[in-house]
């Protein structure tokens, strides 16, 4: 299976960028259907993840997709959030 183009990898880009959490992201990947190794590591590159590596396992570029999108944002919006102590 290949992983989305065009307007489907623009979607799919920005449902990333706004998923709640981790865990939805990894969902709306995993809602694309089994997709190999290499067709993760060119959905990685289509929505310009950086540091993916040839040697990655499915694990590691999954995790790169998913903190290198909604991860990115809930770490900013956690640092930018005034201390809830």
């Amino acid at each position: 299976m290949e992983p989305p183009a065009g307007a489907m990898l623009a979607a799919l880009a920005r449902s990333l960028r706004a998923a709640p959490s981790r865990e939805v992201a990894m969902g709306l990947i995993d809602d694309l259907g089994p997709l190999t190794v290499p067709a993760l590591r060119k959905l990685a590159a289509d929505l310009e993840i950086k540091g993916v590596l040839g040697r990655d396992p499915r694990s590691a570029v999954l995790q790169k997709i998913v903190e290198g999108t909604v991860g990115q944002r809930l770490r900013s919006e956690a640092i930018a959030a005034p201390d809830r102590t």
